[in-house]
């Protein structure tokens, strides 16, 4: 596995991951991905070796809107 800036090629599996835990989350949708990245310090993906994105987390400075 490896960590990696996320890029907007991988927003639709961001959205997949969120939803599939959205009971613990707050539901995500395209435009409210972009709001949140634009807000984001940074986005980092975890891909496995086989290039699958398994997970992500975003960085968003404390104050922050």
């Amino acid at each position: 596995m490896r960590l990696r800036h996320a890029a907007q090629a991988d927003w639709p599996r961001l959205l997949e991951l969120n939803a599939a835990s959205v009971a613990e989350l707050s539901p995500l949708d395209e435009a409210r991905l972009q709001y949140i990245l634009d807000l984001a310090h940074s986005c980092l993906v975890v891909q496995a070796d086989d290039c699958a994105v398994v997970g992500f987390a975003m960085a968003i400075a404390p104050g922050t809107d």
